[in-house]
């Protein structure tokens, strides 16, 4: 009987050696279900936020605070396979024998997010300048780059958006940084560039002109209008100056068209001149001849019909010349 007895024991010990789980070590195992997909409110998820862990107490803790990545920033998807679990559990010094995966082959794992649309944050920019122009004559501004989506981490509260001009140098461009704020903290921030637009006045032609004919109120109009630049503080109508080419009707004058005007021809060459000298208490006449076309004021060179002394003369508005000395 004692030797049966012997036998019974020595044939559990051999059960218990072959078959653990027998022996009660499940308790001491891992199971790990992963799921197909998951959301998270943090970038760095572990193993406990990912899957559902179900055994050991002891290894359970272990085996939730193992890391399983980073995601740059919120709204990103992290994709986790089985193999990626079991590296991650064996560097953490836990045994694959201890851990039994279930569930899906591949947890995709969501960063819980806050999205601001590049259409909203473009509108927060445009209300700011109609309320902060660059320039108190800028009246439009147009949209040359619509910023990105603002991802951002999920926040509880309201969010307040702060915007502010950022300078550029540049009369035809303004940039403008909305800034996401939380509880006096930015929490994200996006650059929106405008093209902008003044209003201005312009000369536009009401008719061709011809080159050298002088600007007046017959052969131009004064229209309102806009431009990229805001108007020139010193802006004057170019009545008086001359085309210095031919403009067709309907143009928009611009400085490069108009100079100023060439003053009338006073004397030609080869005309017969009188070479005068006013002095107090005497006055000196001469026959001459205009050697070169003259204006009022300019100074050309004279023959004296009697002496054939070529002298340097002013040229008078009446027509006479004085001698230069």
């Amino acid at each position: 009987m004692k030797s049966r007895r012997m036998v019974l024991f020595y044939l559990a010990g051999i059960f218990v050696s072959v078959c653990p789980e027998a022996a009660g070590t499940s308790e001491e195992r891992l199971k790990i279900f992963l799921p197909r997909d998951i959301t998270i409110s943090n970038t760095a998820p572990t193993l406990g936020q990912a899957a559902v862990l179900q055994g050991s107490e002891m290894l359970a803790a272990k085996a939730g605070s193992v890391a399983l990545g980073y995601m740059a920033e919120p709204g990103q998807t992290l994709v986790i396979s089985r193999n990626v679990v079991l590296s991650r559990l064996a560097c953490s010094g836990i045994p694959l024998s201890s851990v039994t995966l279930l569930g899906a082959e591949e947890v995709r794992i969501h960063c819980l997010a806050r999205i601001v649309s590049g259409s909203q944050i473009a509108q927060e920019a445009a209300d700011f300048l109609k309320e902060n122009p660059p320039d108190k004559s800028a009246c439009q501004f147009d949209i040359l780059r619509s910023p990105a989506d603002l991802v951002l981490a999920d926040v509880s509260g309201d969010i307040e958006f702060v915007c502010r001009l950022i300078e550029n140098g540049s009369k035809s461009q303004c940039r403008v940084e909305v800034a996401a704020v939380r509880q006096g903290r930015t929490i994200g921030r996006r650059e929106v560039v405008f093209r902008c637009r003044y209003q201005c006045r312009r000369v536009v032609t009401t008719r061709a002109i011809a080159k050298g004919e002088l600007i007046s109120p017959e052969n131009t109009a004064i229209e309102n209008g806009f431009s990229d630049s805001p108007e020139q503080s010193d802006w004057s109508v170019p009545y008086g100056q001359a085309a210095v080419r031919s403009i067709p009707a309907r143009t928009v004058l611009t400085a490069q068209m108009t100079g100023a005007a060439k003053p009338p021809i006073a004397v030609k060459r080869n005309q017969s001149v009188a070479i005068r000298i006013d002095n107090p208490g005497f006055t000196a006449t001469a026959s001459g001849k205009a050697l070169q076309d003259g204006a009022a004021g300019a100074l050309i060179k004279v023959q004296n019909v009697n002496s054939k002394i070529i002298i340097l003369a002013k040229v008078n508005e009446d027509g006479t010349v004085e001698p230069v000395f």
